[in-house]
């Protein structure tokens, strides 16, 4: 019988905390079937979340204000775009609280020949300016990978850039097709007038097709990618922005990770003052891991690495915030055939402090990268459920 009793109360107690954690999440919305490759921004506190609708005839940018309730609100349409899982549209907002959009536009015949294109808005959304090229090279080849934070009253981007990747093509290990030349990682200033300075070349040699990230600590602009060296190693790199000038790149992690081939599955970077935290995927001895890094100085110097999570369930596909002085992690872990979404709530010494299941979704490309942010009540998780065919925005308070 004691036996029976405590079977009972050790479901119960499992149960309990199951609830708990199942309540903590609300579903915020539910966008429209075909819906996908969510970013998720604050315009003047206001939650705002981008996504693509696609049919076999175009695809179609929508943004909505979710704080204010507002109407699903189009931003442009084209059947000549580069819609990628991995590199997809974002939106971000200037001090003043106008709106920029970026997207990826073809430019040529090669099956990689796409540019950054963007649009501003000065009435939150009611009408764009003509879409501009936020690059200058004038060169069909592969530009994306687009992160973008306010600096002062403009806003800094960051992007790949593949001018340089000319000539013969090769396939990696990845699938991409590219030119023999090195990938670049590139950065501008935007500013609300919609003019583009301060082109700089950041970084001449890195991986093809991670993402890039970018954040505006108290110091100024800090941004993570992936880098490559001559011998194919591909470890997570940083870089910060000070008087004008990017630093010269430093490694967040030596781990050496060889691959002859980009694993599509860049860093991701928070800041709050002078906190900053940066996570991103590797293989160590063939095993995937995820890690964590914090600098309490304004990205001067980072602790040492902290492992997340490692195994052969591992996917990563990232995303950081930092929500009441705790650094939230998201990420994809394989399981079967499915795949779960899932937050990981870090202090600031690097402890773990919580492990939350968000929802579940497909383990294919289709379910691209969920996009985390947090105000001063939530965070928020949006995400694409294969399942249902659709972008979940889901919130963590």
């Amino acid at each position: 019988m004691r036996y029976y009793i405590f079977f009972f109360l050790l479901f119960f107690l499992l149960s309990c905390q199951l609830d708990v954690v199942e309540k903590e999440f609300s579903t915020v919305l539910k966008l429209p079937q075909t819906s996908s490759l969510s970013n998720l921004a604050l315009v003047n506190n206001d939650l705002h979340i981008s996504w693509v609708e696609s049919s076999k005839d175009e695809d179609v940018l929508f943004f909505k204000n979710v704080t204010a309730q507002g109407n699903a609100m189009e931003v442009s349409r084209s059947s000549d775009w580069f819609v990628n899982w991995a590199d997809f549209p974002g939106l971000t907002s200037f001090e003043n609280g106008n709106l920029l959009t970026y997207w990826l536009h073809m430019s040529g015949e090669g099956t990689y020949d796409y540019d950054v294109r963007m649009s501003l808005s000065a009435n939150q959304g009611d009408s764009w300016s003509e879409a501009k090229v936020v690059h200058n090279d004038g060169v069909s080849a592969e530009h994306g990978f687009v992160s973008s934070c306010q600096y002062n009253e403009d806003i800094m981007m960051v992007w790949l850039d593949g001018r340089n990747m000319l000539g013969e093509e090769y396939s990696d290990d990845s699938d991409h097709v590219h030119g023999n030349g090195a990938m670049t990682l590139r950065s501008a200033i935007v500013g609300s007038d919609g003019n583009i300075s301060m082109r700089q070349l950041i970084d001449n040699k890195v991986c093809e097709c991670c993402q890039t990230d970018v954040a505006m600590a108290d110091c100024g602009p800090i941004a993570v990618y992936r880098n490559r060296s001559d011998k194919e190693y591909r470890d997570a790199y940083y870089v910060r922005y000070i008087n004008g000038d990017w630093t010269d790149p430093r490694p967040l992690d030596t781990i050496g990770w060889r691959i002859n081939g980009c694993p599509v599955n860049g860093p991701r970077i928070a800041a709050d003052g002078n906190l900053v935290a940066a996570t991103w995927f590797t293989v160590h001895d063939s095993i995937s891991t995820t890690r964590l890094a914090i600098s309490d100085n304004c990205g001067q110097s980072f602790g040492d690495p902290i492992t997340i999570d490692s195994g052969q369930t591992v996917m990563g596909r990232l995303d950081i915030s930092i929500h009441q002085d705790n650094i939230v992690i998201s990420s994809i872990e394989a399981e079967k055939d499915t795949a779960i979404v899932q937050l990981d709530v870090f202090d600031v010494n690097g402890v773990r402090q919580q492990h939350y299941v968000v929802g579940k979704t497909s383990s294919s490309r289709k379910s691209g990268f969920p996009r985390i942010l947090s105000d001063n009540q939530s965070v928020y998780v949006s995400y694409t459920d294969v399942f249902e065919n659709r972008v979940l925005l889901k919130s963590l308070k």
